[in-house]
């Protein structure tokens, strides 16, 4: 009984612990691409599309390396929904869409804030 007890313990403390990591990783990931996407989204207010369009770019190539290790413990869709915003978003730099690219900066930065929001940790979460 007493094994059992300290079992349950170290299992509760273990979970605790990679509950607290992951939620720290999540939060760090989705700040600092928000703050990536915000500086592409003062660029094409100011219509400078090349630079939005390198600093997006940039965003999609560090976003595919990250999200690899990131839906290890983050639900797919919620990082499908990025990856899919961060191409709408592009293609309307591409396109020179001001009004859409924005709409599609404000969408990536609430799917971007959801990855840590849903990820946090919670009683529901461990049990």
């Amino acid at each position: 009984m007493r094994g059992m007890v300290i079992t349950v313990i170290c299992s509760f403390f273990l979970v605790l612990g990679m509950g607290l990591y992951f939620e720290e990783s999540s939060k760090h990931v989705s700040e600092s691409f928000i703050i990536r996407i915000e500086e592409a989204e003062a660029a094409i207010k100011e219509e400078k599309w090349e630079e939005a369009l390198g600093l997006i770019q940039g965003i999609e190539k560090e976003w595919a390396e990250r999200s690899r290790v990131l839906s290890m413990w983050v639900n797919h869709g919620d990082v499908d929904d990025v990856s899919v915003g961060l191409a709408q978003l592009r293609v309307s730099a591409e396109e020179k869409e001001k009004y859409h690219a924005l709409l599609y900066a404000a969408e990536l930065d609430e799917a971007l804030s959801l990855i840590y929001h849903r990820d946090a940790l919670a009683l529901k979460n461990i049990l």
